[in-house]
């Protein structure tokens, strides 16, 4: 027991030793990509492929999917991005395009959180609808 701190210090040591020795490497995009291209750009949703029209936007005007870089960490704003595995579910149940591996595991999925979704599901969706009144 009385080895194990100097060996495990030791250890450490050597370790942190190597990881420092480790090159680092330049970024390969840093010669392909200016800072112009980067100015003009402009982002696109991943699900749809449409333009954001507002870099500040957090979900996409057509298919409603994240285009934010941080809308998952904003409270109340990531309401959607959260609880949207719940509709993805039903998508895969019903989709007559899935298997049938993946639509027996989304009629499992959809028993055992089922609960869940009446319980905080119901109560947001209503209270999201009477705000947006």
């Amino acid at each position: 027991m009385i080895y194990i701190i100097p060996v495990g210090m030791i250890t450490f040591i050597i370790l942190k030793k190597w990881i420092e020795s480790i090159p680092i490497t330049p970024d390969p995009w840093d010669e392909i990509i200016d800072e112009n291209q980067l100015e003009e750009a402009l982002p696109i949703c991943i699900k749809c492929f449409k333009e954001v029209e507002n870099k500040n936007q957090h979900y996409c005007s057509k298919c409603g999917h994240i285009t934010g870089e941080y809308t998952r960490y904003i409270p109340f704003v990531n309401l959607a991005f959260n609880y949207s595995i719940f509709g993805n579910l039903w998508n895969d149940l019903i989709g007559k395009d899935k298997s049938l591996f993946k639509r027996v595991f989304s009629f499992i999925l959809i028993l055992l959180l089922a609960p869940i979704m009446l319980i905080f599901g119901i109560p947001v969706l209503i209270f999201s609808k009477l705000n947006s009144k």
